[in-house]
């Protein structure tokens, strides 16, 4: 009986061994095909439709200020204004986009979304009127857009 016991407990220990050595192939198998699309998506300058990149921008009021944003198509990208201790009594859009919608956000922001299947290069302006330590002024912002 103890030599029957032997044979299927190693019987067992190598079945085991064997799934345990197919579940890691498939784990490689796996990883190897997630970095094979990362870098093929960064070869082909591929990047995921939800990224968006646009840093906040800080308010100056009697200046103009110029800023990007880059985009993915048909993404909706958030602009931000640090207003720092000025108020923001109006935001308005002095010059569309071409290629997109421009939507305020409050009165501190705005939202971009290119249209459709749109890539390329795009811009708005913006002009925010505000004050600050006791004078009024007007903060004109200019935006670049790249849509991948």
């Amino acid at each position: 009986m103890p030599i029957a016991r032997a044979v299927q407990t190693g019987r067992s220990a190598s079945i085991q061994q064997r799934i345990n050595s197919r579940i890691a192939l498939a784990g490689c198998a796996i990883l190897l095909s997630l970095v094979a699309l990362l870098s093929t998506m960064q070869a082909l300058e591929l990047r995921p439709l939800s990224r968006c990149r646009a840093l906040p921008v800080r308010l100056m009021l009697e200046a103009e200020t110029t800023t990007r944003i880059e985009t993915g198509r048909g993404t909706a990208c958030t602009l931000a204004v640090q207003t720092g201790a000025a108020v923001i009594d109006e935001l308005t859009v002095t010059a569309s986009a071409q290629h997109g919608s421009v939507v305020p956000r409050g009165r501190t922001g705005i939202i971009y979304h290119a249209h459709g299947n749109y890539r390329g290069e795009d811009s708005f302006a913006l002009a925010l009127r505000g004050r600050a330590g006791g004078g009024d002024g007007v903060a004109i912002l200019r935006v670049r857009v790249n849509v991948r």
